[in-house]
């Protein structure tokens, strides 16, 4: 029994997902789940950097107030705007707009998130992440901490 216990904490941490909640207004959204947005722009958060497999839930800000997709972040590209421009421009339909761009500061660092495999997920309202986990929706996004008890809600949706 304890030497099972020893390597469930010894090998659970190499096994969890980061996973990642992600505010994107609801037009955006839409597109990453219809597939035509292949990839999405951020600036850079204290946070921390999105890195390549994490998991992105996405909340649909004013007037949906929902988490409504989930996808795996791809290739994370790093750089400034003209760059990361640049980098687009390789990509065939990437489903980036003006709109985009004009997110990002053009002297500022940004990422390019690649987004894989999304997915529509059943409906998590905003009044259930702050009634059942005290969340208010991040400014951009946040890294979930694995103790959090909205990490394992999140990673039942994942399985």
């Amino acid at each position: 029994m304890i030497i099972s216990i020893f390597y469930w904490l010894l090998l659970t941490p190499r096994r969890m997902k980061r996973i990642v909640l992600m505010s994107i207004k609801p037009k955006f959204g839409y597109r990453i789940l219809r597939g035509r947005k292949k990839f999405e722009l951020r600036r850079y958060c204290p946070e921390g950097r999105i890195r390549s497999g994490d998991v992105i839930f996405l909340y649909f800000s004013h007037p949906v107030k929902a988490v409504l997709c989930v996808f795996k972040a791809g290739r994370v590209f790093e750089g400034t705007r003209d760059e990361l421009k640049l980098i687009a421009s390789k990509f065939k339909d990437n489903g980036l707009g003006e709109e985009d761009w004009s997110y990002l500061d053009a002297r500022r660092p940004g990422m390019m998130i690649e987004v894989k495999k999304p997915r529509r997920i059943r409906r998590i309202s905003l009044e259930s992440l702050r009634g059942r986990f005290g969340v208010e929706p991040p400014q951009s996004y946040r890294i979930v901490d694995p103790g959090d008890p909205l990490y394992e809600f999140l990673s039942r949706r994942i399985r």
